[in-house]
């Protein structure tokens, strides 16, 4: 039974909570049961164009993204249709605090009652280091300077699956695209 965990945001940007939330469902689903999708939300605005974000999501993780601008139960009905070797899809959702699952849980019940139960979410709690991290944050410590935002946001936070210095280099490409005037 073939089982694709789908860990879907806007990713604006990825940041090293993210990253350590895609290792942990590595680690449950396996390498190659794991799928991130940048879902673009009409509400949100975006700096970074979506190719960019699934470029440092590619960069960062090793795993292809793919986009959508629907909603995530139409994305998981399609991959269903269209992959006979796929028996079931999973959603993953990080969350750092009690406020984030105020957020998650409605969400979650959305997609499962859209979905009519097919795709449940599992939710994946933030390691105590990473819950003060979020991509607006990322956002507005970036416009600090380079170090500020290199030593509050990407330093501490090396994950294993990057050299220090690619993580440097993947912390200012982001923060980069921040300040370009």
């Amino acid at each position: 039974m073939k089982t694709l965990a789908i860990y879907a945001g806007s990713f604006n940007p990825i940041h090293a909570g993210h990253i350590a939330i895609i290792e942990t469902a590595k680690h449950i689903f396996g390498d190659d049961a794991v799928n991130v999708v940048v879902a673009d939300n009409p509400q949100k605005k975006y700096v970074v164009s979506k190719d960019d974000r699934i470029k440092w999501i590619y960069k960062a993780t090793g795993i292809m993204p793919t986009h959508t601008s629907g909603f995530i139960c139409d994305y998981c009905d399609e991959l269903m249709e269209f992959n006979d070797t796929l028996d079931r899809i999973v959603l993953i959702r990080g969350v750092r605090s009690a406020s984030d699952l105020d957020v998650e849980m409605p969400m979650a019940g959305y997609n499962y009652n859209i979905s009519h139960g097919r795709y449940p979410t599992i939710f994946i709690p933030s390691s105590a280091p990473l819950r003060d991290l979020s991509s607006s944050a990322v956002r507005v410590i970036a416009k600090k300077g380079w170090e500020p935002f290199f030593e509050t946001l990407y330093k501490p936070y090396a994950p294993n699956t990057m050299t220090y210095g690619t993580w440097m280099d993947f912390a200012r490409d982001i923060w980069e695209h921040y300040n370009k005037d």
